[in-house]
């Protein structure tokens, strides 16, 4: 017994190990008992059409057999739920054991697949296809799927021309509780926001200096690398040639002022009239000195009293002097000769006598001494 989503319809391609089949819609409690009493007109309740018995006639519960179901689920495909294999005594007694379950959503070309939610993985391959995005390639994980679910069985063709994108969960739970939710968006209509956001900032940072353009920019890469780490899937669709355009188009445009302010400041330095760029002061043209006029004899000038000069005294910091002792010299005691002194006394009358020396004392004459001699005075 299968259970399919809500609202689903059942096509006529039903297959059981590659053999055409018709389920049969299984009753039960719920599907016989009536909504409340009898509805109007005095009909039953029609029995539930989302449970089906799947026929297994003479097969063993060891072996494996190939299901393929077909149905068509109404809504705009945001929440995709699996069949389920639900308990019943007399039917299932037990659930099947599922151990990896894969997923395979295919959407449009129009359409752009923004974010997943839900207890899935993505499997997923991308490469650079039109308006230089990444779009999933995932036909060769497709195929090797169906090749090892199928083996040596016959699949019936299911065509798609659309985008396809591969996710996987470990036994997941019956829905809501394991819903695979998507969030699509119109191809065209993103690259047109991408190109206003972009465009429009760029507009707005026109009159601004280079510093905050760079701090914007810088700031615009910050928030590209953190919706990467939590949003990859929708990273992937916004760096696309839209972008790229975009910011070409911006840099142009930041180009052009650019030139159109040289050319307003090269004009008012040549005394053009123009005023300056809004947002952006300008610097003063420098003006000529005033004209000279020629010197004139000096007038008389009444002597002005002159205010007294205040003069302030600074005193330089003394410089410390070392004082250096040299050692004293010792002096070499000189013994001096004894002076001797002789008292004459003058004789009376002023004469000096003298002592007349005899010749024949020629021996003494040597020892005498000079001025005796000469006869002069002796002096002590």
């Amino acid at each position: 017994m299968v259970r399919l989503p809500a609202g689903a319809q059942l096509d006529n391609q039903q297959r059981l190990d590659g053999r055409l089949f018709t389920p049969e819609t299984a009753g039960g409690p719920q599907a016989a008992a009536p909504a409340a009493g009898k509805p109007k007109g005095g009909k039953p309740a029609a029995p539930r059409s989302d449970l089906y018995y799947i026929p297994l006639v003479n097969r063993n519960s060891e072996d494996s057999f190939l299901l393929e179901l077909r149905y068509t689920v109404p809504g705009s495909g945001s929440r995709l739920d699996c069949p389920a294999f639900p308990v019943e005594a007399e039917v299932q007694p037990a659930e099947p054991a599922i151990q990896k379950l894969y997923l395979c959503v295919y959407l449009p070309e129009e359409q752009l697949l923004l974010s997943e939610h839900g207890p899935w993985t993505e499997e997923i391959d991308w490469e650079l296809g039109r308006r230089l995005r990444l779009h999933p390639r995932s036909d060769a994980t497709i195929d090797g799927l169906l090749s090892w679910v199928a083996q040596n069985i016959s699949l019936t063709d299911f065509p798609t021309e659309r985008q396809a994108y591969v996710f996987w969960a470990l036994n997941p739970s019956p829905p809501p509780q394991g819903s695979l939710h998507l969030r699509t968006w119109n191809e065209t209509a993103l690259d047109v926001a991408i190109l206003a956001v972009v465009i429009l900032l760029g507009l707005v940072l026109v009159p601004a200096r280079a510093t905050m353009r760079l701090m914007v920019v810088g700031a615009a890469a910050v928030v590209l690398i953190v919706i990467a780490a939590l949003a990859p899937i929708f990273a992937r669709q916004i760096l696309s040639g839209s972008l790229a355009l975009a910011v070409l188009v911006v840099l142009v445009i930041w180009g052009v002022w650019w030139v159109i302010c040289r050319a307003r400041c090269c004009a008012l330095g040549s005394g053009g009239s123009s005023g300056p760029p809004a947002g952006r002061p300008v610097a003063p043209t420098p003006q000529p000195p005033p004209a000279v006029p020629p010197p004139t004899a000096p007038a008389a000038v009444a002597p002005t009293r002159q205010p007294p000069i205040q003069a302030t005294l600074v005193g330089e910091p003394a410089v410390p002097v070392e004082a250096v002792e040299e050692p004293p010299i010792a002096a070499e005691p000189v013994d001096e000769a004894p002076v001797e002194a002789v008292a004459v006394e003058e004789p009376p009358g002023g004469q000096v006598p003298v002592e007349e020396i005899p010749e024949d004392e020629p021996a003494d004459r040597g020892n005498r001494p000079r001025g005796r001699e000469q006869g002069g005075p002796r002096h002590g």
